[in-house]
C-alpha cells in the first residue's frame, strides 16, 4: 500500500516555515512560482522550495483542492502545506469535494476522453485513489473556445460532470451527466436542468438577492428554500467604476452569508461590463472590495471557509513582457479586514473548499 502511495502522490509544501528544507526533500523537482505572486499588488507571497514524497503519517487534512497546469493539488489552510496528485494518465481538469468532505472527486482527460476519479481520506487520513471510470462526454473546443468541465456533488451522494464553455454575457451548457460513484452513469440532463445546479453550486448557507434602486433590499433564503431574513436594506457605497454609462447604478447579484451570520459577499455587475466581488457586515457597514473587476456569473465564485474568504483573483501580466491577453488567477484567501489577502498558488483553473 505504502509503494503505491509513493508511486502515485508527491507531497508539495510551500510556507516560509519550509524554506530550510528537511529530509527527503528533492529540490531538483521544485517549481518556483515566487516571481509570479509578486506581480500581484497587495497579496502576500509565498514561494516553492521542497518536494516531499508523501508517507502514511506525512498527510495531515485537505479544506482546499485546485487544479494547476493538469495536476490536483489538495491544500491544509491550518498548516500551509501542499499536496501534488501526480496523474500519469492524463490531465486533470475539474474537483469537487463530496459533501461529507472525506472525498475529493476530479476529472481527467485521457486521449481525448474524460474520466471520473476520486481520492478518500483527505479529511484526516492517507488518501486513497479510486480506479476511475469513463464519462462519456465530449469534450472538444468550443465557439467562443475551450469548453470546461465542471464536476459538482449532489445532496443524493451522486456527481454531476457539467460541460459549459463562458460567452460574452453569458454561460452556455452544452452537456450534463450523472453518475453512481460505483455505478457508472445513471442519467443526462439538459442545458436547461443542469445550469441551476452550475449557478447555485457554491450556495450552500443560501442566497442574497439584491435589487432596485438606492437601498437595495435583501432577501435570505436557507438551503431548504424558506425565506429567513426579510427587510434589511443595504445600499451600496463602495466606488465602483463604470456603474454611471447605461444605468443608475450596478446590478447585484446571489451572494451568501458567512457561517457566523454576521457578513454576506455579493457580486456587483457593472453597466459597461464585467464586475467586482463585494463583502459587507449585515447592516451595510465595512464594505469593500473583495475583487476589482471580473464575471460575477462565473461558476468559480467566492466561497467562505469558515470566516474567510476564498476567492480567484485574475491578474494581467505586462511586466513580464507577455501580451496583455495574457491572464494569470491566483487562489487567494482573506484575512482579518485591513490585512492583505493570502495567495495560495496562481495558474489556477479551478478548485473547491470543504464545506
Amino acid at each position: 500500500m505504502m509503494n503505491r502511495f509513493r508511486c502515485l502522490l508527491v507531497l508539495l509544501v510551500l510556507g516560509l516555515s519550509a524554506c530550510g528544507g528537511g529530509p527527503g526533500g528533492e529540490t531538483g523537482g521544485a517549481t518556483a512560482t515566487g516571481g509570479g505572486l509578486e506581480d500581484v499588488p497587495g497579496v502576500v507571497c509565498v514561494e516553492y522550495e521542497n518536494v516531499f514524497r508523501l508517507d502514511a503519517e506525512g498527510f495531515t487534512r485537505a479544506d482546499i483542492a485546485y487544479v494547476k497546469g493538469g495536476q490536483l493539488y489538495l491544500y491544509d489552510s491550518e498548516t500551509d502545506r501542499r499536496y501534488r496528485l501526480v496523474e500519469e494518465q492524463g490531465t486533470v481538469v475539474s474537483c469537487t469535494f463530496t459533501g461529507d468532505g472525506r472525498e475529493v472527486g476530479y476529472t481527467v482527460l485521457h486521449d481525448g476522453e474524460l474520466w471520473l476519479k476520486s481520492l478518500s481520506g483527505v479529511a484526516d487520513a492517507p488518501p486513497q485513489l479510486s480506479r476511475g471510470m469513463p464519462l462519456g462526454l465530449a469534450y472538444a473546443p468550443g465557439r467562443f473556445g475551450e469548453r470546461m468541465c465542471r464536476l459538482l456533488h449532489m445532496r443524493d451522494g451522486r456527481f454531476a460532470a457539467v460541460i459549459y464553455e463562458l460567452q460574452p454575457d453569458t454561460m452556455a451548457v452544452t452537456a450534463c451527466s450523472v453518475y453512481e460513484p460505483n455505478g457508472g452513469q445513471v442519467d443526462t440532463l439538459s442545458p436547461g436542468e443542469a445550469r441551476p445546479m452550475l449557478e447555485a453550486e457554491s450556495t450552500t448557507h443560501g442566497w442574497f438577492r439584491l435589487g432596485g434602486v438606492g437601498a437595495d433590499s435583501v432577501a435570505f433564503h436557507s438551503e431548504g428554500g424558506g425565506l429567513r431574513h426579510v427587510g434589511r436594506c443595504l445600499s451600496c457605497d463602495l466606488p465602483l467604476a463604470n456603474t454611471s454609462e447605461g444605468l443608475a447604478g450596478p446590478v447585484f447579484g446571489p451572494l451568501m452569508v458567512s457561517p457566523d451570520s454576521t457578513r454576506v459577499l455579493f457580486g456587483a455587475r457593472l453597466a459597461a461590463g464585467g464586475g467586482s466581488w463585494c463583502v459587507a457586515n449585515l447592516d451595510g457597514t465595512g464594505q469593500r472590495v473583495l475583487t476589482e473587476a471580473g464575471d460575477i456569473s462565473h461558476p468559480l465564485r467566492p466561497a467562505w471557509l469558515g470566516n474567510r474568504l476564498v476567492f480567484l483573483e485574475r491578474s494581467v501580466e505586462v511586466s513580464r513582457g507577455m501580451d496583455a491577453r495574457g491572464v494569470d488567477s491566483f487562489l487567494c484567501i482573506s484575512r482579518e479586514e485591513g490585512e492583505r489577502p493570502f495567495a495560495v498558488d496562481h495558474e489556477v483553473s479551478d478548485w473547491c473548499i470543504r464545506r
